[in-house]
């Protein structure tokens, strides 16, 4: 699904970008600085110069970035990505699985990355409180961290949304 908004290489916005330069933009509306080129995020090494690797699209959460490689991306959630993709494309929302490298290689290799300072300087994170259901059953470690990790990505989904709707 495309936004309208245009790509050109090696461009950071506000109305065309390349995917670093995406990444570059939106981060930068949360006052974090991110990678100059997909050089920058390309191994799980240098994320950690931006964030927190994440292995695993389960473990991910929206505003995550992706890296296949020689492409970034930012998470949305429920399999979903934003990123700039190519010329034909522009700023568009994918499946993360729909990826394709260069070589036509559908859902290559990627990881994700959780940047600094995202969550941490931002408002209280919200509070988790028991359901009627958990009062009535042993609430079991599992159940509460299911329902903070709920509780997180409703929020992130929220804060980030504002930047992400202009798209």
């Amino acid at each position: 699904m495309g936004t309208g908004f245009g790509y050109q290489y090696a461009s950071k916005g506000p109305n065309k970008f390349d995917c670093s330069g995406f990444v570059y933009y939106v981060l930068g509306n949360f006052g974090i600085k991110g990678g100059n080129s997909t050089a920058d995020y390309n191994t799980k090494e240098k994320a950690k110069n931006f964030g927190t690797v994440i292995d695993n699209i389960e473990d991910a959460l929206p505003g995550d970035i992706i890296v296949w490689g020689s492409h970034v991306a930012i998470y949305l959630g429920d399999g979903m990505n934003i990123s700039a993709l190519n010329s034909n494309t522009g700023v568009c929302v994918r499946a993360v699985s729909d990826f394709r490298d260069k070589n036509g290689v559908k859902n290559p290799s990627h990881f994700f990355i959780r940047p600094y300072n995202y969550i941490e300087e931002t408002e209280e994170e919200p509070v988790v409180e028991e359901t009627e259901v958990q009062t009535e059953e042993k609430v079991t470690l599992k159940d509460k961290i299911i329902a903070r990790r709920e509780a997180r990505k409703e929020y992130i989904r929220n804060m980030w949304e504002p930047v992400i709707s202009k798209f």
